[in-house]
């Protein structure tokens, strides 16, 4: 039993030992006058499911020719409200805590501005625009 949990404890430090930091992104945003902070972390995995450690400027590059795929989580916080942010290439969902309201959007970068189109009802779009302000690189 001793060897099974000396076993155990072994893999669980060889496995935090390699466990990689994602990069983190943070945008101050503009949704309808209210400014709000958006913190993003992502990690990118080229079709074979092998990660790819893939500078931030050449995201929307490798999203479009399909090199690369990327997962990213956040939060978008305002004074009055949050939302739980999943998605995948330039497709995300947003959630918001307080009521679990759901939406999705489109997300498209281009020179430091994040465009994001929320899809409000399947036939219109309300768009809003994000400032780049940090991104910290990935860390092994």
């Amino acid at each position: 039993m001793k060897y099974v949990l000396a076993c155990l404890a072994a893999a669980a430090c060889a496995f935090s030992a390699h466990a990689r930091i994602p990069a983190q992104v943070s945008y101050t945003c503009d949704v309808e006058g209210a400014v709000g902070v958006l913190d993003i972390e992502y990690e990118g995995f080229d079709p074979a499911g092998q990660e790819m450690p893939t500078p931030f400027e050449q995201i929307s590059g490798a999203i479009d020719d399909g090199s690369v795929i990327f997962f990213y989580k956040g939060t978008l916080s305002f004074d009055d409200k949050s939302y739980v942010i999943t998605g995948e290439d330039r497709t995300a969902e947003f959630t918001d805590m307080a009521t679990l309201d759901r939406f999705l959007a489109s997300m498209k970068y281009d020179d430091g501005v994040l465009r994001i189109i929320k899809h409000k009802d399947g036939t219109s779009e309300e768009p809003f625009f994000c400032q780049l302000n940090q991104v910290v690189a990935a860390r092994p």
